[in-house]
């Protein structure tokens, strides 16, 4: 038998990165009572600052068009909006809670220009900015008396008879325990799902639970078919991070051959691609067989000045150094590897889902970016729609009464005399790894239908036999079921809207249909289980604000 808790609380947050600490202080601020739960230890997202409009020249409709432009005219305007008036209060927030952005001597703001901004808009602290924001907005809450708890999966999200979200169901993984969770509101900020492909830049735990959670809420997703792959993660003599900043300062890269592909498109350099064209570039140039002898190219920085990358990337200078590789003096091997989601969960303004009591932030909500994402908008999203779904979600717990939740107490109690307090069996990570293969291999970079419709199947296969594994009374094979159908699950809804889309647009590159078609293609596809079959449609560019 399974310890049994239950817990009340206004606002349930999901996800304790920067989105979640972020919405669960303005939920607090808002004077609601705050939950902040998390799987695992949250890591610092991988960004290095964020956009503002904050430059001398620059301004706050410069920055809409080139969000909207960036993302080939498939983002809500209405978010874009959002995000780009936003951005310079999001900065002032963050400072006057301690962040110290980086300024120049005369007291400006020391801007860096990231890919596919026409202004120097990115603030940043060095390139920790991430990691200070996160320790920032650790103190505030604990100032403020939210509750933060790590090492809790979410399961299932909780729903009354009138389809209205009011909780979870959830497994604490550390004291071994169910956790029946009663919330006025409940917020998903559980970021992407890179964790479903085979070498991506996030932690491989980042199993796309939100999207899965939402979905199974009967929430519509939109835009699933854009992952956005980082270029160049140094895949050999160890995989590692790099940010695509560098080339904007002279950064090269070049083939087995030493020649200069993305020259051909790109006469002025490699700075002036943005992530999905120099993705795609990498990923044809590997597929053609110029590739390097690790499955890459290579990537040369050593034409920037030394000291740009020594100090302004001290970070990455020192993570490279230490196995064995100095940027300033020799080139490595890179290739593309998975990095953020750009759909998912459909929202509104008020960043409410199409379920009643769900919100959705960060990664894990779709619409903001559309095809693809301007270098350093990941960065501003996190702070800007985080406070706007705490602040939100806070108003709206406020303003109902309490739920009923019968059926769902009796399940929970049903889960706690059922299971004992095991931990999970191996063979889940077999499926894991089932799954990151086949969406590395045939829902990567470059796509065509016969390899889509493939993963379709084989993720069918994989999900289906995973849930008829018996579990055994296990507490943690009944986490580990549930994660690998969400993986599962997550996967085909890329994969089907990836078949869907038959063209190429931002980061969906098909190889069958490699032109843009803007008359068929200019529109947003959506996806959302009814009666447990996937139901997809395609609406009108920014339908859904």
């Amino acid at each position: 038998m399974t310890p049994l808790q239950e817990i009340q609380t206004d606002v349930l947050v999901i996800g304790a990165g920067i989105t979640g600490l972020r919405a669960g202080l303005a939920a607090r601020c808002a004077g609601a009572s705050v939950l902040i739960v998390a799987k695992g230890a949250a890591a610092s997202p991988g960004v290095i600052g964020f956009n503002a409009p904050v430059g001398p020249d620059d301004s706050v409709q410069s920055f809409f068009e080139d969000t909207f432009k960036g993302s080939i005219e498939l983002a809500n305007p209405a978010l874009v909006r959002l995000l780009t008036e936003n951005a310079a209060a999001a900065a002032g927030g963050m400072e006057s809670l301690g962040m110290r952005l980086d300024r120049t001597s005369d007291g400006a703001w020391h801007l860096q220009k990231a890919l596919g901004c026409s202004h120097p808009r990115l603030l940043h602290q060095e390139n920790r900015t991430a990691r200070v924001g996160m320790a920032v907005l650790k103190r505030a809450l604990a100032k403020g008396g939210a509750i933060t708890r790590g090492g809790v999966f979410v399961a299932e999200l909780l729903r009354t008879r009138e389809g209205v979200v009011s909780g979870a169901l959830a497994v604490d993984l550390r004291e071994r325990k169910i956790l029946f969770i009663r919330a006025g509101a409940v917020i998903l900020a559980s970021g992407g799902g890179g964790g479903i492909y085979a070498g991506g830049t996030y932690p491989k735990s980042l199993t796309g639970d939100g999207y899965a959670l939402a979905w199974r809420a009967g929430a519509e997703l939109v835009d699933m078919e854009f992952v956005q792959f980082e270029p160049c993660h140094c895949i050999y003599p160890k995989r590692l991070g790099l940010s695509t900043t560098l080339f904007a300062h002279g950064g090269r890269l070049l083939n087995a051959q030493n020649k200069r592909f993305v020259l051909k498109q790109y006469p002025t350099g490699e700075g002036a691609a943005p992530k999905d064209a120099l993705a795609r570039l990498v990923a044809m140039e590997i597929r053609a067989g110029r590739g390097t002898e690790h499955g890459g190219v290579w990537c040369d920085l050593t034409d920037i000045p030394k000291k740009f990358i020594t100090e302004g990337h001290s970070a990455y200078y020192s993570l490279f150094l230490k196995h064995g590789i100095d940027l300033t003096k020799q080139r490595f091997e890179v290739g593309p590897a998975p990095h953020t989601f750009l759909g998912g969960v459909v929202i509104n303004t008020r960043c409410e889902s199409t379920v009643p009591g769900l919100f959705a932030a960060g990664e894990v909500a779709g619409g903001v970016h559309g095809a693809n994402r301007v270098g350093g908008n990941a960065g501003t999203e996190i702070h800007v729609f985080g406070a706007i779904a705490g602040a939100s979600a806070a108003a709206y717990a406020k303003s109902r009464g309490a739920r009923t939740l019968r059926d769902a107490a009796r399940r929970a109690e049903k889960l706690a005399d059922s299971f004992s307090t095991e931990s999970r069996s191996g063979h889940w990570n077999n499926f894991a790894k089932s799954i990151r293969e086949l969406m590395t291999a045939k829902v990567g970079v470059v796509r065509d239908e016969a390899a889509l419709c493939e993963a379709l199947v084989e993720l069918k296969k994989v999900g289906d036999e995973a849930a008829g594994v018996e579990c055994e009374k296990s507490l943690g094979d009944f986490v580990g079921q549930i994660e690998i159908q969400n993986m599962a699950q997550v996967g085909a809804c890329v994969a089907e809207s990836a078949l869907r889309r038959k063209e190429s647009r931002g980061v969906h590159y098909r190889f069958d249909y490699p032109k843009r078609d803007d008359a068929h293609w200019k529109k947003n596809i959506y996806l959302r289980q009814a009666d447990g079959r996937m139901r997809v449609s395609s609406r009108k560019k920014g339908a859904g604000s």
